[in-house]
C-alpha cells in the first residue's frame, strides 16, 4: 500500500468516527428531555426527606413530619407516567392538587419541589406529575399529556388520605394550557390555577361551559407566553358563563415563581402564590364544613407589595406601566 493509500485510508477511518459521533450526540439530544434520572439529579432534597433509589417512598426522618414524599408511576394507555407524591401525614382525607410543570422541567425542578412541598404542608394531597417521563423513548404528544391529567386523577383514589372527590389542577407555562385544556373535560377537577398559560379556544370549543373556577396568573412583560393569552381567556370563559378571573403584574416577567430574578419578580412571585393557594383552598373546602363558613378571600392580598391587576383589558394592561391602572387587587 503506497504512503498516499495510506493517508487516504485514514482521513476516510477518521472521517468515519467523526460521523459516529455526531450521530450519537444528535440521537442523545433527540431523546426525551429531561431524562428519567437527570430531573432528580442535581436536586436539593428537600429538608428532611431520606432520597434513595427511585420508584420507592421517602419519609421524612422525624416523626412528626409534616408530609411524606413517594416516587412513583401510574399508567396511562401504553405508558407508565412519574409523578412525585406528596402527602400530608395529617389525618385526612385531604383534597388533591395535580401539579404541572412547564416545558423547561429540567431547569425548574427544585422549584417544583419546593411549591409542591408547601402544598403538602398546607393540607393537600399533591402530584407533581412528570408528563414527559412516560417510560420510553420520547416525551409523548399533546394528547398524551392531557390523557397523563385525567389519568393522574384516577391515581389520586388510590392514594392513601387523598380525597379524589376534590380536585385541583395548577399548572405552569405549557402546564398551564394542559390544566385549562383539560379540566372542561374532567367532572372531578374542581379548580384550575393557571401561571402564565392560555387557552386556544378551538381545543376547548363545545365543553366550555364546563370549566370550573378558574385563576389565570401572568406578567405583562412575558415574552415567552403573551400577557393576552391569559386576558383573553379569561374573558372566552367568562362569556360562556364560567367563575374566573385573571391577575396580571405589571413588568413582570415570565417564569416568576420558578426562577432566582429578585426585585418585582420575587414580590409578584410570593404574591401570586399566596393568592393561588387561597384560591384552591376556597374551592376545595370539604363538604363537612359549614356552609357558612366565609371562603378564602384570595382577592384581598392582604400586605401586598406588588400591584396586581384585576381583570384588566389589554388596552388597561398597556397603560398599566403609566398610570394607577384599573381596578387592583390588594391594594
Amino acid at each position: 500500500m503506497s504512503r498516499f493509500q495510506a493517508e487516504s485510508r485514514w482521513l476516510k477511518d477518521r472521517r468515519l468516527v467523526v460521523l459516529a459521533l455526531i450521530l450519537g450526540t444528535s440521537a442523545g439530544i433527540g431523546a426525551a428531555e429531561p431524562p428519567p434520572a437527570a430531573g432528580y439529579a442535581g436536586r436539593t432534597p428537600t429538608s428532611g426527606v431520606s432520597f434513595t433509589s427511585p420508584r420507592v417512598e421517602r419519609v421524612l426522618e422525624s416523626s412528626e413530619a409534616e408530609f411524606t414524599l413517594l416516587r412513583t408511576r401510574f399508567p396511562s394507555g401504553r405508558d407508565q407516567v412519574a409523578v412525585d407524591v406528596y402527602r400530608p401525614t395529617a389525618e385526612g382525607p385531604h383534597p388533591v392538587v395535580v401539579l404541572l410543570h412547564g416545558a423547561q422541567a429540567l431547569r425548574s425542578t427544585r422549584y417544583y419541589s419546593d411549591l409542591a412541598t408547601d402544598l403538602a404542608r398546607r393540607g393537600f394531597t399533591t402530584l407533581a406529575v412528570q408528563y414527559y417521563e412516560r417510560g420510553r423513548r420520547g416525551r409523548g404528544s399533546r394528547a398524551d399529556w392531557r390523557r397523563s391529567v385525567s389519568d393522574a386523577v384516577t391515581f389520586a383514589e388510590s392514594v392513601d388520605g387523598a380525597d379524589p372527590g376534590r380536585v385541583g389542577v395548577l399548572g405552569f407555562s405549557l402546564g398551564a394550557f394542559l390544566a385549562l385544556e383539560q379540566a372542561p373535560r374532567d367532572p372531578r377537577v374542581r379548580a384550575a390555577v393557571a401561571f402564565y398559560g392560555g387557552l386556544s379556544s378551538w381545543r376547548v370549543q363545545g365543553v366550555e361551559s364546563e370549566m370550573p373556577p378558574t385563576l389565570l396568573l401572568h406578567g405583562s412583560a412575558d415574552r415567552i407566553v403573551p400577557v393576552w393569552r391569559s386576558v383573553e381567556a379569561a374573558e372566552f370563559l367568562r362569556t360562556a358563563g364560567c367563575e374566573a378571573d385573571v391577575l396580571v403584574y405589571p413588568r413582570v416577567h415570565h417564569g416568576f415563581g420558578l426562577n432566582s430574578r429578585g426585585g418585582i419578580d420575587r414580590a409578584a412571585a410570593r404574591d401570586a402564590w399566596e393568592r393561588a393557594v387561597a384560591f384552591l383552598e376556597c374551592h376545595l373546602r370539604s363538604p363537612t364544613e359549614e356552609a357558612g363558613e366565609s371562603c378564602p378571600n384570595w382577592v384581598e392580598g392582604e400586605g401586598a407589595a406588588v400591584r396586581a391587576l384585576l381583570n384588566p383589558s389589554r388596552d388597561e394592561v398597556r397603560r398599566a406601566a403609566l398610570s394607577s391602572g384599573p381596578r387592583t387587587a390588594g391594594g
